[in-house]
């Protein structure tokens, strides 16, 4: 993945994302969103089913913590980029609340296997994170700093 990969508007305007200020979300912090594990890998019972993670952008509603799964023995990852941006993102089965652009490819991916697309907000259009799909099936991985809990 690239640095110049991260757009804002819609899929066909290519102005980089650049300095961010910062933006109040509803409720801060998609880091402690996280579920909690059991030890078995698997979310705690206590998870309320009303949950959602959201986008600090604009507060449309994203992707449920019940969609966390584990690529590659963990659900959050930190890669650089070949420019030496760093990004944690955190890995979902689905994201209702994204739409996918750009043709896919492997070039700098992540994950072996898989080639990637970019993963945009419905709402506001913002890059999110990514769409990575192989034969075997795909996921998304979504930047945490850009989303936050919500209900």
């Amino acid at each position: 993945m690239t640095g110049f990969g991260l757009h804002t508007g819609p899929a066909c305007d290519k102005r980089p994302l650049g300095p961010l200020a910062p933006v109040r979300a509803k409720r801060s912090g998609a880091e402690a969103a996280l579920p909690e594990s059991r030890g078995d890998g698997k979310p705690g019972a206590e998870e309320s089913p009303d949950r959602r993670f959201v986008c600090v952008f604009c507060g449309r509603v994203i992707a449920s913590p019940h969609d966390i799964i584990e690529m590659n023995g963990s659900s959050v990852h930190e890669f650089f980029n070949p420019e030496g941006a760093l990004f944690r993102i955190c890995c979902f089965s689905r994201a209702e609340g994204c739409f996918v652009s750009g043709d896919p490819t492997r070039a700098h991916a992540w994950f072996g296997g898989y080639s990637w697309r970019y993963a945009h907000c419905g709402g506001c259009a913002v890059q999110l994170g990514w769409r990575y799909d192989s034969g075997a099936g795909g996921f998304f991985g979504l930047i945490l700093k850009y989303l936050a809990e919500g209900l």
